[in-house]
């Protein structure tokens, strides 16, 4: 290659770093006017993304987007008055540099620093996609954790991950931790991988007990489900137990009630009565009406499978008349109320709670009497309670959603 003149100084631009930095530095100075200051701009963002300074590449993007809506590039003083046109236009380009930025951030496996240019976008698809194709590594998993189920991007991905790469353990403290948070149906969710989780982690642990007490069954155990093999093989069970941590098979138990599909729900029926084989040193106690942790989780799982909550609600009455905690009683009864509506029985549920009166809800387990209210047909009771107590804004809530069905 020949040398330039003595003097003169040739480009060769992207050959190297520092031939791309001079071109940089050439065009800024021969900068005169708006669309050279625009061109300019542009091939700085071009500069800054190959060189992976993406944060320096948005700060250019948003030079870049007041060039192109006629405004200055930027404001150090208070900025000045801008046209509703000139607004909507640097925030639609603004948008497209989070898009850009973001992109550019979780694909080199940075999802913390991609997250504060990923949420002002309203495209829960394409962020959750670019999300879940990160590249893993120790310090983009804890990231990813992070923005996905603490920062709620998506809360079922982040949530396998913790279960993938974190366990049980701090699966459930994850789950506790977060699940204030998230919506209803966002915890049933995570509650349900939970339960898998654990059904396949037992399921595991008990076949390879069975093998090493009777290694001639190894043939037919692949076939066999967890819940047929309590059954056929207790005792081997029952003598090699435990095979997974008690205290987090309580804690199953009771994010298991969470559980809304029907798979979840055998799971963790299942999973109660396993509990029960387990010696009386590990019979943990739960919260009230739980006490007897897996006969009382049996129940009520049971119940759910079936569709027929008679039984458990019979006990759960007699628990309440028996209580002498108002706190127990409410607790009881409210769970009565939470069965009867998952197994579509609303008119008993809601005579049940009009018996608690203002104490519904005080155990944090039925839902109101709005909810109930407009699951029934008839929904005069609620409402003359309503009226009774003067709540208006309830009954009205009622009153409206009866009208337009």
């Amino acid at each position: 290659m020949a040398l330039p003149p003595p003097g003169q100084t040739r480009f060769y631009p992207n050959t190297s770093m520092t031939d791309s930095t001079d071109s940089i530095f050439l065009q800024l100075q021969q900068v005169h006017d708006r669309p050279s200051a625009l061109a300019a701009a542009l091939q700085l963002a071009d500069y800054f993304r190959d060189r992976g300074e993406y944060h320096r590449l948005f700060e250019v993007r948003k030079f870049a987007a007041r060039l192109r809506a006629g405004a200055a590039p930027f404001s150090l003083q208070s900025p000045p008055e801008l046209t509703s046109a000139q607004s909507a236009a640097i925030e639609a380009d603004l948008l497209l540099a989070c898009r850009e930025v973001g992109a550019a951030l979780t694909s080199s496996g940075h999802p913390g620093a991609a997250w504060t240019y990923l949420q002002p976008l309203d495209d829960t698809h394409f962020v959750r996609n670019l999300l879940e194709q990160t590249p893993r590594h120790e310090e983009s998993i804890a990231e990813l954790i992070q923005v996905c189920l603490f920062e709620r991007a998506h809360p079922e991905f982040g949530y396998a991950l913790v279960l993938q790469e974190l366990g049980t353990c701090q699966a459930i403290s994850a789950f506790d931790s977060a699940a204030p948070a998230l919506s209803r149906d966002q915890r049933t969710s995570l509650a349900e991988k939970l339960i898998d989780h654990i059904y396949r982690e037992l399921g595991q642990s008990v076949r390879g007990a069975i093998l090493r007490a009777r290694p001639e069954v190894e043939a037919e155990l692949d076939s066999v489900q967890l819940g047929e093999l309590l059954e056929r093989f207790r005792d081997e069970i029952r003598r090699s137990t435990p095979h997974l941590d008690a205290t987090h098979l309580v804690s199953a138990m009771r994010i298991g009630r969470q559980a809304v599909r029907l798979d979840s729900l055998r799971q963790s029926l299942i999973l109660s009565r396993y509990g029960q084989l387990l010696p009386d040193l590990l019979q943990y106690a739960s919260e009230v009406p739980f006490t007897a942790t897996y006969p009382d989780h049996e129940r009520y799982f049971s119940a759910l499978v079936s569709g027929d909550a008679r039984d458990a609600v019979a006990h759960l009455r007699q628990q309440a008349s028996l209580s002498t905690s108002d706190s127990d009683r409410s607790a009881a009864l409210e769970l009565a109320v939470d069965l009867l509506l998952r197994t579509g029985n609303s008119q008993a549920a809601a005579e049940i709670a009009l018996s608690l009166g203002t104490e519904l809800g005080a155990a944090g387990i039925a839902p109101g009497l709005l909810e109930i209210g407009t699951q029934l047909t008839d929904p005069k009771p609620i409402l003359d309670f309503l009226k009774a107590q003067h709540d208006v804004l309830a009954y009205a809530a009622i009153r409206l959603n009866q009208a337009i069905r």
